[in-house]
This record gives structure tokens, C-alpha cells and sequence, in this order.
């Protein structure tokens, strides 16, 4: 993360855009596998949990606020984008993001908003 700022000093940023990966997509999935084959299998076992809701959600709200915490520290905050669906949030998390949703962009119905 530090490293994309760095080079925010040789040419500003308009917006940052961030967003968290699908744990539906096969991203992932493509991911763990390639650590696996690769030998990482401890890495491999993290990034399969993600995959399970309540793990991709506690993973989402980390994310969030480490990317908060970086954008405050070297940069702007008001400059990020974090493109959120908040459906597949477990209730904990998404109060935890709405005490902080500086830079949250939330996306799809508002209904799940009002679950907390």
C-alpha cells in the first residue's frame, strides 16, 4: 500500500479506488490453488477461509480500516472510493464499518444498511 502513495508524490491522485475480492468469484479459488501448488499451504488455508461469510466479513472490516489508517497517514482521505456491498456482512462488522465509513461507497439495496 505504501508503495502506490510513493508514486502518488510523482503524479497526485484524482481517487483511490479500492474493493474487497468476491469470496463467491474464482478468484480465489485460482488464488489458493496457485499457493498450493506452489507450496505455500499455510497462505493456501487463509485464503480458503476467506471464502466462508463470516471470515469474508471479518476480512472486509479489517480492510477497510487498515486501508482508512493508510489513506489518513499518507494521503487524503476524502480522495478514497472503498466500493462496498454490504449483503453478505455479518452484523458486527457492519457496525464496526458504519462507526468509521469514511471513504465507504455502499453499494446495492440500503435495506441491509438497516439490519444494525
Amino acid at each position: 500500500m505504501i508503495g502506490v502513495f510513493l508514486l502518488w508524490r510523482q503524479r497526485p491522485f484524482e481517487e483511490i479506488f479500492a474493493e474487497a475480492v468476491n469470496p463467491r468469484g474464482r478468484g480465489l479459488i485460482l488464488t489458493q490453488q496457485a499457493l498450493k501448488s506452489a507450496g505455500f499451504h499455510y497462505e493456501a488455508a487463509h485464503i480458503e477461509s476467506v471464502r466462508c461469510r463470516e471470515n469474508w466479513s471479518w476480512y472486509v472490516a479489517r480492510l477497510i480500516k487498515n486501508i482508512q489508517q493508510s489513506v489518513r497517514k499518507l494521503y487524503d482521505i476524502r480522495k478514497l472510493r472503498f466500493l462496498l456491498y454490504p449483503g453478505r456482512l455479518e452484523k458486527q462488522d457492519l457496525a464496526r464499518i458504519k462507526e468509521d465509513d469514511a471513504g465507504v461507497i455502499w453499494l446495492g439495496s440500503k435495506i441491509s444498511l438497516l439490519k444494525v
